[in-house]
């Protein structure tokens, strides 16, 4: 309480903060406050992953003898902030960490592997049995970390996981599909497929991207070859399966409309920034699809189109009464049509039925007293409906009692 406003704030914001002011703390704050020398270092520590654990009895009693082990406030924080930060007072976690400190050399070393994803798991007996042997196989602790730290790490000490370890990559383990790289049905056609792809590099490339999870489906791999031909080369290929279309690739409604979308937006980048965005996974829909010639003619070009598609109206983009008002807000907002479709999800509401009418009203009112663009005008709109709840305001039938609402209940500054 002695500590400035600012600290104060920072302070009752952390993770321990409900807490705090639960009184479950009670005296404690004050005797951490010595311990670790400023409230900066108060914050950082309460504010850790361990900070809800800060005031258990098995988790204090340690915290003395952490400090003096690890050296300072600093490298405390890096491990107490670490995944193992949660386990770090249970009994059966720290009988390892003196060891663990020694067989990974430097405390930077240690709270990688802590911090991986196989950091809360490190302490588990049928983990701990590989991890001198993982070391000596990976060749250093940077190799170590990569390997833990991938979407496999949780998986390291499985029987069925670990008999492929010695021939696998640690870039494929650390793709979507390192979770799966154990699996038969998966890994009976990683030769195949490297072989396929040329290089481990754009092996990655592929196992990375969306559909990588999907890699071993029969109805999915049928087409990879004649995707590759399409596409051209796998950096596009990639471009393709890594867009949010990725997981529907291989589906036969999806397919059929590739050919007709990669005329239609003139080359696999353009199609890739309309296949990437939130309507990407509508894209084969019939009801969306009658609507993108007229669209991309609407909006004058790719990027411009792949913008509106990729806001958050982008989903909605075929919804008859979405569309009834799309060339009016394209002409009223111009190049910032996008920028407003992404504003707010109240902007969904206040530029549609019932609230339209009122907000063309009062961007004229704007515009009249201040001529900014339609955009600016519009973002002080949205101080004005973000004050009374979208119920109230549909009961208000003119712009007159909306600006009086407005401006008695909840001092609108503009």
């Amino acid at each position: 309480r002695q500590s400035p406003q600012a600290s104060e704030d920072l302070l009752t914001h952390s993770k321990c903060a409900s807490l705090i002011r639960k009184g479950q703390f009670g005296k404690k704050v004050q005797e951490d406050l010595a311990i670790f020398g400023s409230v900066e270092n108060l914050i950082r520590l309460y504010g850790s992953r361990c900070g809800p654990h800060i005031h258990k009895k098995l988790f204090r009693k340690h915290i003395i003898d952490d400090l003096a082990l690890f050296g300072d406030v600093e490298k405390l924080l890096k491990v107490y902030n670490s995944a193992c930060g949660p386990h770090i007072y249970k009994e059966e976690f720290r009988e390892f960490i003196k060891e663990d400190l020694a067989l990974f050399g430097t405390l930077d070393n240690l709270t990688k592997v802590y911090a991986s994803a196989c950091g809360a798991n490190i302490y588990k007996e049928e983990f701990r049995e590989f991890i001198k042997e993982d070391l000596a196989l990976f060749g250093s602790v940077d190799n170590l970390i990569k390997v833990y730290g991938s979407p496999c790490g949780a998986n390291i000490h499985k029987e069925e996981f670990r008999k492929h370890i010695k021939e696998d990559l640690i870039k494929v383990y650390g793709s979507p599909c390192g979770a799966n790289i154990h699996k038969e049905e998966f890994r009976k056609h990683i030769k195949e497929d490297l072989a396929f792809f040329g290089n481990v590099d754009n092996l990655v490339k592929v196992y990375g991207s969306e559909c990588g999870s999907n890699i071993h489906k029969i109805e999915f791999r049928k087409h990879i070859q004649e995707d590759l031909a399409f596409f051209g080369n796998v950096d596009n290929l990639v471009k393709v399966y890594g867009s949010n279309c990725g997981s529907n690739v291989y589906k036969v409604e999806f397919r059929k409309y590739m050919k007709e979308d990669l005329a239609l937006f003139g080359n696999v980048d353009n199609l890739v920034k309309v296949y990437g965005s939130h309507c990407g996974s509508n894209i084969h829909k019939e009801d969306f699809r009658k609507y993108m010639k007229e669209d991309l003619a609407l909006f004058g070009n790719v990027d411009n189109l792949a913008k509106v598609y990729r806001s958050k109206c982008g989903s909605n983009i075929h919804k008859e009464d979405f569309r009834k008002y799309m060339k009016d807000d394209a002409i009223l907002f111009g190049e910032d049509l996008s920028r407003v479709y992404w504003s707010s999800s109240v902007c969904i509401y206040i530029l549609r039925e019932p609230f339209r009418p009122h907000t063309l009203q009062i961007l004229d009112v704007l515009k009249a007293i201040d001529s900014t663009t339609a955009y600016d005008n519009f973002i002080k709109l949205l101080t004005i409906y973000r004050g009374p709840t979208l119920a109230e305001l549909s009961r208000l039938n003119n712009v007159n009692m909306l600006l009086s609402f407005c401006r008695n209940d909840y001092e609108c500054k503009w």
